[in-house]
């Protein structure tokens, strides 16, 4: 059972490492839309630790917001918040309400905007 458990963290880490670099060359909607279904996968398998779960909650909200389902974004953002409880790290607190100032711009609520950017600015 040990060896079972050591098996599906090292494949958590590799399918983590291939979502990250995913996540940094996807371009097309199809694509952003594979890599949701990839982070839905991390997330779902418990085996990620809590700096790599922040980092597939974040990405797979800045995807969210560029295909305009807001809905989702904010659910990722809010389980990122809940991460932060447990988990301090200033820069995904800053990346937090950034991502949230920049969901209120694209959906064209600059002023509910200010907030947010205000707040992520204390973070970096």
């Amino acid at each position: 059972m040990h060896f079972f458990s050591a098996a599906a963290f090292s494949s958590a880490n590799v399918k983590f490492d291939e979502f990250k670099v995913q996540a940094e060359s996807t371009k097309s909607s199809k694509e952003r839309q594979v890599l949701l279904k990839k982070a839905d996968d991390l997330l779902n398998s418990s085996l990620l630790s809590q700096a790599q779960t922040a980092y597939v909650l974040h990405r797979a909200a800045l995807v969210c917001i560029r295909e305009g389902c807001f809905d989702q974004t904010i659910i990722y953002l809010a389980k990122l918040e809940t991460l932060l409880e447990s988990f301090e790290s200033l820069e995904y607190s800053g990346k937090l309400n950034l991502s949230r100032g920049n969901m209120a711009i694209t959906r064209g609520n600059h002023f509910d905007a200010v907030p947010y950017l205000k707040a992520a600015a204390n973070f970096f």
